[in-house]
C-alpha cells in the first residue's frame, strides 16, 4: 500500500539509533505522499504532501531551515510541475512549523489557536541552550552532565540560528475544507491536547489522514498543554474516519491499533497520575513513580523512545487539577523541569 519511492540510505538517525525504517518520500495513493523521517524521536517528524495537477500541498515544515531545504530538494522531481502553493501547519510546535519562512509566498494554513502557539517558544531561547548543553554534559557534577546529555540529544542534530518564526496566513476555527486541485482536504481542529489547535489533515476519497503530534508511533507522548481525555476524543475521531492509511508526526505508518494504544496509554498514564496527585505527590514524585514501576514496563510503555516526556505530562495536568492559571510556566521553572525529565532518563535507562 506504501512504497518508498525516494529513500534516504542512513545508517543511524538524526539522534543516533539504527533506523527502525528507510527516510525518504513513500507514496500512498496517486499524487499522494508522506516524508517520513525515522524513527520518530526529538525533531524527526513527518511530512505528507498532496499534489494536484497544478499545484501542490505541503503537511508541516521542518525543525530548521537546513532540514526543510533538503526536504524540498528532495521531492524536486514530484514538485517541479505542480509547485507547493499551500503549507499546513498541524500544530505550533518548532519541529512542524520552524521551516514557514521558505515560504512567504505561499498560503501557510493553521488553526487560530496553533498561530497563537508558534510563538511559546522562541528559536534563539533554543540556540542558547544548545550550546550551553554541550557545555554542561562535561561539567562532573551528575545533575548538570545529565542536563546537558539530555538537551544535548535532543537538540544537537538541528540548528535554530537562522530560524524567524513565520505565522500563518490564513487561520481558522473548528474545520475548514481546501482543495488541490480534484484533492478535497479536511482540516479538523481538535480540543487542546498535544498542543492549543492540533489539527488533523484528512483526505475523504483516498482514505489517507496526517495526524500531526495527536499520533506518536513508539514514541512517548507529550501533554505540553491539554488533558488526556482531549487527547482521547483525538484518538477516536481518527477511529471514526476509518483512514486506511494514517501518517503519524513522529513514527512509522500505523493503523487503528496503533490509535488505541495511545488510548491505552493515556487511560493509564491519567489515571495512574490523578491517583499520585490525591495521594499529595508532586509531579516528578508522580511520574517517577510511575514511569519506574513493573506495571508501567508491563504494559509496554517503558519501551517507547523518551519514555521520561510523562514527567512533562504530569506537570501539564498538575497545573489543571490545581486551577493554576492558564499561563505558560516561565522559563526558570520549564529548564527545572526538564532537569528533572534529564533524571527520570537516567533512571528510566537502567531498567531498559
Amino acid at each position: 500500500m506504501t512504497k518508498c519511492v525516494i529513500p534516504i540510505q542512513n545508517n543511524r538517525t538524526r539522534t543516533g539509533a539504527v533506523p527502525v525504517f528507510t527516510e525518504g518520500l513513500y507514496k500512498l495513493a496517486d499524487d499522494i505522499y508522506s516524508w517520513m523521517i525515522p524513527n520518530g524521536s526529538w525533531g524527526e517528524s513527518n511530512h505528507g504532501l498532496i499534489t494536484g495537477r497544478t499545484k501542490s500541498i505541503l503537511v508541516d515544515t521542518a525543525w530548521d531551515i537546513k532540514l526543510t531545504n533538503t526536504l524540498l530538494d528532495r521531492i524536486k522531481p514530484v514538485i517541479e510541475s505542480k509547485p507547493i502553493t499551500t503549507v499546513i501547519n498541524t500544530h505550533g510546535d518548532g519541529d512542524h512549523c520552524w521551516g514557514n519562512q521558505l515560504f512567504t509566498e505561499q498560503e501557510i494554513i493553521a488553526s487560530t489557536a496553533t498561530q497563537q502557539g508558534m510563538y511559546h517558544v522562541k528559536p534563539e531561547m533554543l540556540q542558547l541552550i544548545k550550546k550551553t548543553s554541550v557545555v554542561a554534559q562535561h561539567i562532573p557534577i551528575p545533575r548538570c552532565k545529565h542536563f546537558g546529555q539530555w538537551f544535548n540529544h535532543m537538540l544537537g542534530p538541528y540548528n535554530y540560528k537562522d530560524v524567524k518564526i513565520t505565522p500563518a496566513t490564513t487561520t481558522f476555527d473548528k474545520e475548514l475544507i481546501i482543495q488541490c486541485d480534484d484533492h478535497e482536504v479536511v482540516l479538523f481542529e481538535m480540543e487542546t491536547a498535544h498542543t492549543e489547535g492540533d489539527t488533523l489533515v484528512y483526505l475523504p476519497k483516498d482514505e489517507i489522514l496526517f495526524s500531526g503530534d495527536i499520533l506518536f508511533i513508539q514514541g512517548t507522548p507529550v501533554l505540553w498543554a491539554g488533558t488526556p481525555d482531549n487527547w482521547i476524543n483525538a484518538l477516536k475521531k481518527i477511529i471514526e474516519l476509518k483512514p486506511k492509511v494514517i501518517v503519524p508526526g513522529h513514527g512509522y505508518f500505523t493503523d487503528i491499533a496503533g490509535v488505541q494504544r495511545l488510548i491505552d496509554y493515556w487511560q493509564y498514564v491519567g489515571h495512574h497520575l490523578n491517583k499520585q496527585f490525591i495521594l499529595g505527590a508532586n509531579p516528578v514524585e508522580a511520574a517517577n513513580t510511575i514511569a519506574l514501576s513493573n506495571e508501567f514496563k508491563a504494559q509496554g510503555f517503558l519501551q517507547w523512545d523518551a519514555a521520561e516526556r510523562i514527567l512533562t505530562s504530569a506537570t501539564t495536568l498538575y497545573r489543571h487539577w490545581s486551577n493554576a492559571p492558564p499561563s505558560k510556566p516561565s522559563i526558570v521553572k520549564q529548564l527545572k523541569m526538564f532537569s528533572d525529565q534529564a533524571e527520570l532518563a537516567v533512571l528510566l535507562s537502567k531498567r531498559s
